[in-house]
């Protein structure tokens, strides 16, 4: 009993006697000034961004789209650090977001109910597996790829970004873009058709979050691969729109496998994948460039 007192005691006496400018250095922060930091900012804006919310309680199409841009600023970042697309020029990759997000949705909506594209889009409610496989890839893949693709066709087209890295990134921008538009789609009809019983509270709270985090990133990832081919188009002409078409296969095959198997593990196979094919492209961007630029430098052979 009395060792513990004399403890207790011991340590009363060092709070007492301990520095506390030392501990708490309080001026010295106020000179480092670290709130003036971008990085810190930031830390403060996505730590209380969802602390904002809860006292504001806005309605849901309203907080389904602050929590979609909150994550697609999340992802924005990331990706700006993985794909280094250079000197940072705001307006065309708002532009570009703007575009996809309040046009992006309605233009796919507008061409899915085309005769020809609808086919394609009725082929993934067939049971037959490769039939609804092919209604996924030639219908949600390609059209949705376009359409992500669009205002970065534009940018190229007019000269404005001619980089592959600054197109894979702009490309990145518009997939995120659609996502979170459709992301907010998804919610408010949940949420207003009141399916929340139907499908279950434990699986429409799983699918809100994949679909506000992980959906709009893949949806970033389909969309830079095609758009770094059409970088690549730009420097090799010879293969021009080859390439844009070699990238558009090649996104709407992982797009539309994803999609199919989304609701099985073997769509966490394909969105790995995908991942993975993305990582490669931001690791070897430069050297399949050069390799393309070497190309079109050599002469034909001759027999």
């Amino acid at each position: 009993m009395a060792d513990g007192q004399a403890e207790i005691r011991g340590v009363v006496q060092g709070l007492t006697s301990l520095n506390l400018t030392l501990l708490f250095p309080l001026a010295r922060w106020r000179q480092d000034r670290a709130w003036s930091q971008p990085w810190v900012r930031w830390l403060l804006f996505f730590a209380l961004t969802p602390l904002v919310l809860i006292h504001l309680t806005p309605g849901i199409q309203r907080v389904a789209w602050v929590f979609g841009l909150y994550f697609a600023l999340l992802w924005g970042l990331l990706l700006f650090r993985l794909i280094r697309p250079g000197a940072v020029r705001v307006a065309p990759w708002l532009a570009v977001g703007a575009f996809t997000a309040l046009l992006g949705i309605p233009v796919v909506i507008g061409l899915a109910r085309l005769p020809f594209i609808g086919t394609f889009y009725a082929a993934r409610e067939v049971s037959y597996a490769p039939v609804r496989i092919l209604g996924y890839v030639l219908g949600v893949g390609v059209v949705e790829e376009v359409v992500k693709l669009l205002p970065v066709w534009w940018l190229a087209h007019r000269r404005l970004l001619v980089a592959p890295r600054e197109l894979m990134f702009v490309g990145a921008v518009s997939g995120l873009a659609f996502g979170v538009a459709e992301s907010v789609a998804y919610s408010v009809r949940i949420a207003r058709e009141d399916l929340l019983h139907a499908v279950g509270q434990g699986e429409a709270l799983a699918g809100y979050f994949a679909r506000f985090i992980t959906t709009p990133f893949l949806h970033a990832v389909f969309c830079a691969i095609v758009a770094y081919f059409l970088g690549l188009s730009g420097i090799n002409r010879q293969w021009g729109w080859a390439l844009v078409v070699a990238g558009l296969t090649l996104a709407a095959v992982l797009h539309g496998l994803y999609d199919s198997f989304a609701s099985h593990w073997l769509g966490l196979a394909v969105a790995a994948l995908a991942i993975l094919v993305f990582v490669g492209y931001v690791r070897s961007a430069e050297q399949i460039a050069e390799d393309l630029v070497r190309h079109t430098a050599q002469p034909p052979d001759r027999e």
